[in-house]
């Protein structure tokens, strides 16, 4: 959230009730849209850069609510989880076809290398070229999906 768009506890005075945690990021878009269906969201935590650094990716910021207001956000954020959950799982269901397609070549190469030089120890710079192989792949085949991703969403 910008500067202009932070909240505080609400004026009534009703205690708050936390209904989400998350990553920054994502509490921001979470807030925004509670507060787009007419709820007073709150973010309680707002840490630093060093904060986040240092939770290395760990650190969790708290969205709270009114308590009379805690049963629909709660309601909303359930719908806004089962309708995610398919795009979920078809993302997930992308991933695992992407890796699995990448190790194919990684794999051959590292077949081809350990057999044309008679084992790993003479050429030991060869441990670099099946991982490179296998992340050029998975790179290949993701702007592959996401060009198609782009001509089917025309």
């Amino acid at each position: 959230m910008s500067a202009d768009e932070e909240r505080e506890a609400p004026e009534d005075g009703s205690p708050l009730t936390v209904v989400h945690r998350g990553a920054p990021d994502a509490v921001d878009a979470v807030t925004r849209r509670l507060l787009e269906a007419e709820v007073d969201a709150v973010q309680l935590d707002r840490p630093t850069w060093l904060t986040l650094f240092v939770a290395m990716g760990t650190y969790r910021v708290r969205v709270a609510v009114p308590e009379p207001q805690a049963d629909r956000a709660r309601g909303l954020l359930g719908e806004w989880d089962a309708t995610a959950a398919p795009v979920v799982r078809e993302l997930t269901l992308q991933l695992r076809r992407q890796v699995a397609l990448a190790l194919i070549p990684a794999l051959l190469v590292a077949t081809v290398g350990f057999f044309a030089a008679e084992g790993w120890g003479r050429t030991p710079w060869f441990g670099c070229l099946a991982p490179s192989a296998f992340l050029m792949t998975f790179l290949a085949i993701s702007a592959v999906a996401r060009a198609n991703r782009g001509r089917r969403s025309r």
